[in-house]
C-alpha cells in the first residue's frame, strides 16, 4: 500500500491543483464570460463526447490494465498491446462516427427547442470524441505501467492551464466563442502529443505486435474481457453522465448549466478516489496473477478508509463554504445548492467501498460488473425520467445518489461473497464519528467578516479538527507514517 499512497499522493496533489484551475476556469471564468446557454452547450458536448469515446474504445482501455502483466515479459516491451488497443479503438471510432452521423437529426431535434447552439456546434462531437478516445488509450497505457503522476499532471494541470489561457484570450475579445471551441480542440490534441513524446523518450512506444504473446487462447480471453468491458464501461459512464443529459432534455440549457456546475463541484470530493484507483488497479492485477488475495484485502480496506476520510472532509469543506463560492458566481447558480448536497453525499458514500470495482473488473468475475452496470444504467435512466419532472434539479441529484450508492453496495457485497473480504473495519466507525462531528461543527460556525476570511477560518478549524483525531486514533498507518516523515524533514531543516 506504500507505493499506492506515494503515487496517489502525488496524483492527488496534481488533481487538486488542477481542481483549483478548474474552479477558476469553470466556476469563475466560464460562468461569467459565457452565457448560460454557451456554458450548457459546452457541458452537453463534453458529456456526449466522453460517452462516445468510452464506447469507441471497445473495452481496449480496460484491457490495457488487465493484460499488461501478461504482455510485459521482457523489459519495457509491451508485446504490441498498445498497438492492438489503438487499432481496436480506431475501428470503434469509425463505428461511433457513423452512428453519430446517422442520428444527428434526431439528437439535434431533441435539443433544438432548448438551445439552437447545439445544431450549430454538433460537428464538434466528431473531432472531440476522437481526441478524447486517443487520450484515454494512452492514459490507460501509462496507467498500466503503474505511473499516473504524469497523466494526472498533463490532464488535470497542464490541460486546464491551457484552457485558462484560452479563456483569457476570450475575455480580451481576441477570440470569439467559435474560435474558443476550435482552440479547445487543439488543447486536447496537444496533450495527446505530450503523451506520445513522453512514451518515445522513455523507450515505451512500441509498434510491432508480437503474436507470441497474443495466441488464439489469449485472443479469446482478451476479446471476451474487452466485450464485457464495453458494456460495463459504457454503462458506468452512462450512470455518471445521464443525469446531466436528461436535465438538459427536461429543463433546458439553463437547467443543464446549473446542474453541471454542481456536478463539477462534487467531483472535487472524488479526486482522492480517482487517484487511488488509478495506481491500485495495476497492483491488484499483479496480485491476482500471483493469487495473493491477502494483499488485495489489505489494499481494499486501506483504500476504503483513506477514500472515506478524504472524501468526507472534502465534502464538509465544500458544503460549509458553498455560499461563499456562490458569491463569486452568477446568481442563477445558487439554485444548485441542494443538488450539490445530494451529489456530494453520494460521492462520500461510494468512496466508502474503496476499490471494489477494480477488484471485480480485474478478476475472473468481470462479467458480474457488466451485468450490474447495465442493469443500474437502465435504473438510472428510469429514475431520472421520473424524478426530474417531479422535483426538478434536485430530482436528478437524488436519482443519481440512489443509483450510485446501490451500485457500489451491490459490488461490495459481491466481492465479500466471492473472495470473503470486505472494505470495512473499526477505522470505518472512527472515521464516521469524526466526519459526523466535523459536519456538526461546520454547521454552527458563525459567519466572519467577508467571504475570504470566512472561508479561511472555517477551513483551518475543520482541517485541524479532523487531522488531530485522524493522527491521534491512528486511522491510517500510511497517513501517520507520512506525517512523521514530514515532521522529520522539518526538524532536519531546523537543525
Amino acid at each position: 500500500m506504500g507505493i499506492i499512497i506515494r503515487q496517489a499522493s502525488i496524483s492527488t496533489v496534481f488533481s487538486y491543483l488542477g481542481a483549483i484551475l478548474g474552479f477558476l476556469n469553470v466556476s469563475l471564468l466560464m460562468n461569467r464570460l459565457f452565457t448560460i446557454e454557451q456554458f450548457g452547450l459546452r457541458e452537453a458536448l463534453l458529456s456526449i463526447a466522453v460517452i462516445a469515446a468510452t464506447f469507441s474504445s471497445l473495452g481496449s482501455v480496460s484491457s490495457l490494465v488487465r493484460f499488461f502483466p501478461f504482455f510485459n515479459r521482457e523489459g519495457k516491451n509491451d508485446g504490441g498491446l498498445l498497438s492492438i488497443s489503438i487499432i481496436i479503438s480506431f475501428f470503434g471510432f469509425l463505428i461511433t462516427a457513423i452512428i453519430l452521423f446517422l442520428i444527428q437529426n434526431t439528437v439535434i431535434e431533441t435539443y433544438i427547442g432548448r438551445t439552437t447552439l447545439f445544431k450549430e456546434y454538433f460537428w464538434v462531437l466528431f473531432p472531440l470524441t476522437f481526441l478524447l478516445l486517443m487520450n484515454l488509450v494512452l492514459e490507460g497505457y501509462i496507467k498500466a505501467r503503474a505511473r499516473t503522476a504524469l497523466t494526472t499532471f498533463v490532464k488535470e494541470v497542464f490541460h486546464r492551464f491551457l484552457i485558462t489561457i484560452i479563456l483569457v484570450l476570450f475575455y480580451y475579445e481576441l477570440i470569439d466563442f467559435r474560435l474558443f471551441i476550435v482552440v479547445f480542440l487543439c488543447a486536447h490534441f496537444l496533450t495527446l502529443v505530450i503523451y506520445v513524446i513522453h512514451l518515445q523518450l522513455e523507450g515505451e512506444l512500441f509498434v510491432k505486435i508480437d503474436f507470441r504473446y497474443f495466441p488464439n487462447k489469449m485472443r479469446k480471453v482478451y476479446f471476451n474481457y474487452s466485450f464485457f468491458s464495453i458494456l460495463s464501461g459504457f454503462s458506468n459512464l452512462l450512470i455518471a453522465k445521464v443525469d446531466i443529459l436528461m436535465v438538459g432534455y427536461f429543463l433546458g440549457g439553463v437547467g443543464l448549466a446549473i446542474y453541471a456546475n454542481a456536478v463539477y463541484l462534487s467531483i472535487l470530493i472524488f479526486i482522492p478516489a480517482i487517484a487511488i484507483t488509478k495506481i491500485a488497479s495495476p497492483i491488484i492485477a499483479r496480485a491476482f496473477k500471483l493469487k495473493r488475495i491477502d494483499e488485495i484485502e489489505v489494499i481494499y480496506k486501506k483504500s476504503s478508509t483513506t477514500q472515506f476520510l478524504a472524501g468526507g472532509i472534502a465534502f464538509i469543506l465544500l458544503w460549509t463554504n458553498l455560499d461563499n463560492f456562490f458569491e463569486l458566481q452568477r446568481i442563477e447558480y445558487r439554485q444548485g445548492k441542494m443538488v450539490l448536497f445530494f451529489l456530494g453525499l453520494s460521492r462520500v458514500l461510494t468512496m466508502m467501498f474503496g476499490v471494489a470495482g477494480s477488484i471485480i473488473n480485474i478478476s475472473r468475475y468481470y462479467r458480474f460488473d457488466t451485468i450490474t452496470s447495465v442493469t443500474l444504467a437502465i435504473f438510472t435512466v428510469i429514475s431520472n425520467a421520473i424524478m426530474i419532472p417531479l422535483w426538478g434539479l434536485e430530482g436528478g441529484a437524488i436519482a443519481t445518489m440512489f443509483s450510485l450508492t446501490l451500485f457500489y453496495l451491490i459490488r461490495a457485497q459481491f466481492v465479500r461473497l466471492k473472495f470473503d473480504i470486505h472494505p470495512f473495519s473499526i477505522q470505518t466507525v472512527q472515521v464516521t464519528f469524526i466526519l459526523a462531528s466535523a459536519f456538526g461543527i461546520a454547521e454552527i460556525l458563525p459567519y466572519a467578516f467577508n467571504i475570504y476570511f470566512d472561508t479561511l477560518y472555517r477551513s483551518i478549524i475543520l482541517v485541524l479538527y479532523v487531522g488531530f483525531f485522524t493522527l491521534y486514533l491512528n486511522i491510517s498507518e500510511d497517513i501517520n507514517r507520512l506525517y512523521k516523515k514530514l515532521l522529520a524533514k522539518v526538524d532536519f531543516r531546523s537543525n
